[in-house]
């Protein structure tokens, strides 16, 4: 073995070691320089490609499962999705369009304020297209940048890529640098980087080359030209689609379009206010209308409001 590991060295087996008084031992020796990626079977990449290829960019079609091995996203599809589907649509194109092999790899960045539903798009986005990305769906969470490693170890392990037998014995460090290699080869696999709102927690988890694809969410834009990131800003939804938001949770209620209109024109037509507006409606549609309700949130602080808690206390 030599004495150091040059770029792109990974050695890992037995190995004959010499012991005392003569005896010889086998050992089981792995080190790591700065990985590159294993090849892809030609017939395995080939087939990638023509399915990525079939990727749809005039509808957003209904969620599937994602390849085996996958780290899907911690939101199910949801069902009540309104207002988005151009924004669907318009990701597609920008994620499908033909990498650079020697550059950065394909980005794209979903950005706006926070409830605007980056997190939402994002995920619906993966449950979506994700079966058109052979290599998988790898999901992580960056809004921690002290479990950053943590969240890419995560996708090369029991459970996801099981990139090597003993991928659970490595230390954190070599696990990351696994992963990082196997996002480096040819096959197309989609990254999502949810609250991704840093430089170095992007460099750190993108590959330089290779097939991946990367979609971000981030509060503001990378705006760093150098990054090769390409910006979707997020707007709030339409009147039209807030109400029908608000419509979707209280199907069975007797509320007229008036009374939906004031409830989103308060909530500043922000998906998520509204998702929460429509679900606090619903559990307690015998007790508050849409109309006691608006007077209800123009009556104290708007985040104050019960409705307004993320965690279902009021359920």
């Amino acid at each position: 073995m030599p004495d150091q590991l040059g770029a792109g060295q990974f050695i890992s087996g037995n190995f004959n070691a010499q012991a005392d008084h003569g005896s010889s031992a086998s050992v089981y020796i792995n080190a790591f320089g700065d990985m590159a990626p294993r090849p892809v079977d030609p017939e395995l990449l080939g087939e990638a490609e023509r399915l990525l290829e079939d990727l749809p960019l005039e509808l957003a079609p209904d969620p599937e499962p994602p390849f085996p091995g996958s780290v899907v996203p911690p939101i199910d599809p949801n069902p009540l999705l309104v207002g988005r589907q151009e924004d669907l649509k318009a990701l597609a194109t920008r994620i499908k369009a033909d990498g650079d092999l020697t550059g950065p790899v394909r980005t794209v960045a979903i950005t706006g304020l926070g409830g605007v539903g980056k997190t939402q798009v994002a995920a619906e986005f993966a449950h979506r297209y994700g079966r058109y990305f052979r290599g998988g769906i790898y999901w992580l969470n960056l809004s921690d940048p002290s479990s950053l490693d943590a969240e890419i170890a995560a996708c090369g392990g029991a459970g996801a890529m099981r990139l090597r037998p003993d991928f659970e014995h490595l230390s954190l460090e070599n696990q990351v640098k696994e992963v990082v290699a196997a996002w480096r080869s040819e096959l197309p696999r989609l990254l999502v980087l949810d609250n991704c709102d840093d430089v170095p927690s992007l460099k750190k988890c993108r590959p330089t080359t290779g097939g991946c694809r990367v979609l971000i969410t981030s509060r503001g834009p990378l705006g760093n030209p150098t990054l090769n990131v390409i910006q979707w800003p997020m707007e709030v939804l339409s009147r039209e689609d807030s109400v029908k938001l608000l419509r979707n949770h209280c199907r069975d209620m007797a509320v007229n379009e008036a009374d939906l209109e004031a409830v989103a024109e308060e909530l500043g037509d922000l998906p998520l206010a509204l998702d929460l507006a429509g679900r606090f409606l619903w559990v307690f549609r015998f007790a508050v209308t849409p109309e006691e309700y608006v007077e209800q949130l123009r009556g104290e602080d708007l985040l104050a409001h019960a409705s307004m808690s993320q965690h279902g206390e009021f359920s």
